[in-house]
C-alpha cells in the first residue's frame, strides 16, 4: 500500500515539475532576451554619443 502512494506522489511530483519547468522556459528566455538587450545598449550608446560628439 505505501509502495502504491509512493509511485502516485512520485508521478505527481514528475507531472509537476515538467508543467512549470515548460511554463518557465519562455519566461525565462524573454528576460534573457531584455538582458542582452539592456546590455547591448549599455555599451553601444556611448559610443554613438561619442561619435556624435567628433563630427563624423
Amino acid at each position: 500500500m505505501l509502495l502504491t502512494v509512493g509511485d502516485d506522489y512520485d508521478r505527481e511530483l514528475t507531472e509537476l515539475t515538467d508543467n512549470l519547468t515548460a511554463k518557465i522556459n519562455p519566461i525565462m528566455t524573454v528576460v534573457m532576451g531584455i538582458v542582452v538587450t539592456f546590455i547591448m545598449l549599455s555599451i553601444f550608446l556611448p559610443i554613438m554619443s561619442m561619435s556624435d560628439l567628433s563630427g563624423f
